[in-house]
């Protein structure tokens, strides 16, 4: 983060402008009211870079290397249903590294997966379980042509087997 207050664009602007008419440094401070180390930096900033706006801060090192990230995001998407919790300590133990879960987590998103929670459901209470077995006692002798005329509510897919 910069220090002091930013410096306007449209004042960037004549301050370049400034100086390649031969206007000196010091003089141009005075007249925007900047710091001559100010106006200096910006000079070196336009002459080294090209660009007059500060560039963005590198920040912390990452702490996977990019191998270490393309494990990760393998693991991930084989194991999709696992627990953050899990992964984590999976995550310790196969790079050896001290990994926080607020880092695997920015890991996590930055691979492209979201994060939920998957919907509490009720367990099937012994009035559901007769009233099921009795439904299906019922249509156990239907015809293929009666199946054929159900309209399914739910897109749940089911397996019978003889």
């Amino acid at each position: 983060m910069e220090r002091g207050r930013a410096v306007d664009l449209a004042v960037l602007n004549q301050i370049i402008q400034q100086h390649q008419n031969g206007i000196y440094q010091r003089q141009m401070g005075r007249t925007f009211r900047l710091a001559k180390s100010t106006v200096c930096s910006i000079m070196k900033r336009l002459t080294t870079t090209g660009n007059r706006c500060p560039g963005k801060a590198p920040g912390r090192k990452l702490t996977l290397t990019d191998r270490e990230e393309r494990l990760f995001r393998r693991h991930i998407r084989k194991n999709r249903h696992m627990a953050v919790a899990a992964l984590v300590t999976g995550a310790r133990q196969s790079f050896g590294k001290a990994i926080s879960e607020a880092s695997l987590r920015r890991y996590i998103e930055r691979c492209g997966y979201a994060f939920y929670k998957a919907k509490r459901k009720p367990f099937l209470t012994s009035s559901n379980k007769r009233r099921r077995v009795a439904w299906a006692k019922y249509h156990l002798s239907w015809a293929p042509s009666q199946w054929k005329k159900v309209l399914w509510a739910d897109e749940s897919i089911f397996e019978v087997s003889y």
